[in-house]
């Protein structure tokens, strides 16, 4: 069975001022970090959005407000 490892990058609050990729949309220095630290590495990677679950790196969609601190349990789900 061919195992293959699975990154998941948070989004975060500071964000590019238009659609854009998924991985070029979050601008903090934490997630450059991030994203830096899983490219480098095999396997794939993914995004976990508050607006949009998970995402694909090259996903194109526009700049939002939600974010996980602001959802109650059952919303998160």
């Amino acid at each position: 069975m061919l195992r293959q490892t699975v990154y998941l990058v948070a989004c975060t609050k500071t964000k590019a001022a238009g659609p854009c990729a998924a991985k070029a949309l979050y601008t903090s220095p934490w997630f450059r970090k991030a994203r830096r630290y899983v490219e480098a590495r095999p396997g794939c990677w993914f995004i976990l959005s508050a607006e949009h679950g998970l995402l694909g790196p090259e996903t194109v969609i526009a700049p939002y407000d939600t974010t996980l601190k602001r959802m109650d349990r059952c919303q998160r789900v």
